[in-house]
Order: structure tokens, then sequence, then C-alpha cells
């Protein structure tokens, strides 16, 4: 992998910008590598050596390049803070979120939950695999940047007016099922219907 120490890249239309956040997720300042943990290191890397790519990439191979950051997109924001929390009480694995002004998208934040992620296979497996878990932070982050996608693309009146299995379905739809919560989704109508936004 690139040693790669900047707090900052551009990838595919969009900035990504390391940060730091509140406890309710709001953006706080901007960080510099150097204040990493080794693990949260080997996630920033990965993230600009390949998963920010792939996940963008896959995002506008799978639903045209209007549904992107680039130039034939209709996005309103093409900068995204990216950061890190540890919370064990939280049982969400990463979440994506935005601020908006009239009506449009200002800022995009996206942190994830340390907490999940501190047992990363030998310190840095390609995919980003949990010890004795099924999951692959690389896959979520797809799931993340496809709602970071949508809040961009998207109005914020457009955005609550989606129905839940939508909004989380087309996220699932872009991460692909190589976790249990697709299946457990598909096969509980109410929890599809009535699901709450889980980031």
């Amino acid at each position: 992998m690139i040693n790669f120490t900047d707090n900052s890249f551009s990838v595919n239309g969009l900035t990504i910008q390391l940060a730091a956040f509140d406890n309710d997720g709001n953006y706080l300042r901007n960080l510099n590598y150097s204040d990493l943990d080794d693990t949260q290191k080997y996630i920033w890397q990965a993230l600009y050596t390949w998963w920010a790519k792939g996940a963008l990439d896959l995002i506008a191979e799978s639903y045209g390049d209007k549904f992107s950051f680039g130039k034939n997109s209709s996005v309103t924001v093409k900068k995204m803070y990216f950061g890190f929390y540890n919370d064990k009480s939280d049982h969400i694995a990463a979440l994506t979120g935005a601020s908006y002004a009239y009506n449009k998208a200002t800022s995009i934040g996206m942190r994830v939950n340390m907490y999940f992620y501190n047992q990363l296979v030998d310190g840095g497996n390609p995919d980003g695999k949990i010890t004795g878990s099924s999951s692959y932070l690389d896959s979520l982050l797809a799931h993340e940047f496809t709602h970071a996608v949508m809040d961009a693309n998207l109005d914020y009146l457009t955005m609550k007016s989606l129905p839940e299995f939508i909004y989380e379905g087309i996220a699932e739809l872009t991460k692909g099922a190589d976790s249990d919560d697709l299946i457990k989704l598909a096969g509980n109508p109410t929890l599809l219907r009535t699901g709450v936004h889980k980031g």
C-alpha cells in the first residue's frame, strides 16, 4: 500500500477531508494524519488507495454517471468530511449524514465507529475484514458512499420522502449481500417497510 500521509485527497470529483466530529456528528475541525492511531491510519490509507475510488466507481457503474460527484451529476456539494468515533453502545458501524440549506446539501460527513474496526484482521486486511465477523469495511463504505451520493444529488425534501426500503435498499444493493443484514431485511417485510435510517 502507498504510504499516504496527507489529510485530504480528491477522487472522482469528491474531496475527502480527514476531520474530527462532536458526539452528535457535527464537524468540529480538520485532523492531521498524525492524530490517528495505527488502525485509523490503515483505514485512511486504504480509503485513499482503493476503497473510495472503488466505491464511487461501483456506484457510477451501477446507477449511471449522473448519480455521482462527477461533472454530469447534479451535486450541490463536492467535499466530504471523514472521521472516526468509538462507541460500543452504538450498534451502527458507520454513519453518513448531510447538512442542508435551502433544501440543498451544503456539507457531507462520514464517520466510522472504531468499536467495530479496532479488530481488523492482521491490522490490515485488504477488504477490512473484522475479526470474528462476516463484515467487511470496504463493502460497508460502498453502502455509506451510496448515501453520500444520494445526499449530494437529491434535495432534502426528496431524501426525507424516500421510503426506507429505497433509501437503505439502494445502498445495500451497491454493497452486496456479503453479510446477513440484507437477508434479514428481505425476510421481514415489516422491518423492511418500517425500519429507520441506520447510516
